[in-house]
Formats: C-alpha cells, sequence, structure tokens
C-alpha cells in the first residue's frame, strides 16, 4: 500500500532538501549530523558514498566544470 510509505517518503524529500541546502550554502559543518541522521533511509547508499569521501578530498562543483581540471585533465590530442 502506498499509505503505508508516504512517511518515509516524506523523510526522504526532507533528508535530499537538507542535503541540497548545505551544498548550497557550503554548509560542511551539517554534514556528520546529516550522515548520522541518513544512513537507515531510502538514501543510505547515497549517503555511504558522500560518507567515505573525507572533506579535504571534496572539490567545488566549479572546480569539476573546469576543462583543465586536474581530475578531468585536457583531452589528449589523437595521434594518426
Amino acid at each position: 500500500m502506498i499509505e503505508a510509505g508516504v512517511p518515509t517518503l516524506v523523510e526522504t524529500h526532507e533528508i535530499i532538501a537538507e542535503f541540497q541546502m548545505m551544498i548550497r550554502r557550503k554548509a560542511e559543518a551539517g554534514l556528520t549530523p546529516w550522515i548520522e541522521r541518513s544512513r537507515a533511509g531510502l538514501v543510505a547508499s547515497f549517503v555511504s558514498g558522500v560518507a567515505k569521501k573525507p572533506p579535504s578530498g571534496r572539490q567545488s562543483a566549479k572546480r569539476a566544470s573546469d576543462p583543465l581540471s586536474p581530475l578531468k585533465g585536457p583531452v589528449p590530442a589523437r595521434i594518426g
């Protein structure tokens, strides 16, 4: 029954909205409590991935979209 799952869906929506807000505000201090709250929910696999990445290893969206980013690197020229 769909009605039985509604509280879980509402909680998942709140968890995702809270994560989006932390990202927009760059509020890394709230990440640990968010991870603890979110581990058992429907987004547990996503939370697990976020928890594995140390704060110093995260990169900003701007840096990730930079075509010369060391993670992406320039596209090598094709020979031949």
